[in-house]
């Protein structure tokens, strides 16, 4: 006859080993999967947000300490457009007009920083008390307080910051002041490069000014 224990240990290995086994890979897969960037997270968002925009039912998506990279296709490759994180992003499926249309997601951010890139390297980093981001046309527009730094600490402030990610430009309205080293410049609006350096602006007295880069850095910008 077969001893009882030995059919025990038979199911024990048949049955019990593999579920054990099995059990301890999904938990290893679990915590690497918890301890990668909330960047991925962020990334699958977009994309559900991006593809089901016109469906008032999709779920929103709330994180915090979040994370995400967009890029930029430059010839035959991608290039880091900016890093946006912040405390908080938020979805929202806001409707307009008596007829309350969906009109698609909004993602709100809470301390939002943006940092830009150039041929893969940060050149500045913006921040400010709040942000929105379009998820078709990955624009960012940034609210309250607004702070543009470049590596070469040139440094730009004004109430809104809106970022353009089809022509790679700056908007900035509202109080906006430029400081660097050799100058301050005060306008009502100023369009400008990631860098600072290239920049039309709107005086307070509503004339166009145009600052090249080279009469900018030698400090010789004059009113045209």
């Amino acid at each position: 006859m077969t001893n009882p224990e030995n059919i025990k240990k038979m199911l024990i290995t048949i049955f019990v080993l593999p579920i054990a086994v099995l059990g301890i890979v999904l938990l290893c897969i679990g915590i690497i999967n918890r301890s990668k960037s909330k960047e991925v997270i962020i990334r699958r968002g977009l994309e559900s947000i991006q593809s089901s925009r016109a469906s008032s039912g999709a779920e929103n998506l709330d994180v915090g300490n979040f994370s995400f990279t967009e890029y930029a296709k430059i010839s035959s490759r991608a290039e880091k457009s900016y890093i946006l994180s912040g405390e908080r992003l938020q979805t929202k499926s806001p409707k307009f007009g008596i007829f309350r249309i969906n009109v698609g997601k909004v993602m709100e951010v809470e301390k939002p920083k943006i940092s830009f890139y150039k041929n893969n390297l940060a050149v500045s980093t913006a921040c400010a008390r709040t942000a929105v981001v379009n998820s078709l046309s990955k624009g960012v527009e940034l609210y309250g307080n607004a702070t543009l730094t470049t590596e070469d600490k040139r440094v730009l402030t004004c109430n809104e910051l809106k970022w353009n990610n089809q022509d790679k430009t700056l908007l900035a309205e509202g109080n906006c002041i430029i400081r660097t080293p050799n100058e301050i410049i005060e306008a009502e609006e100023i369009t400008t490069d990631i860098e600072l350096k290239n920049f039309n602006v709107i005086s307070k007295d509503k004339r166009w000014l145009k600052i090249a880069q080279e009469a900018f850095s030698m400090g010789m910008g004059e009113e045209k």
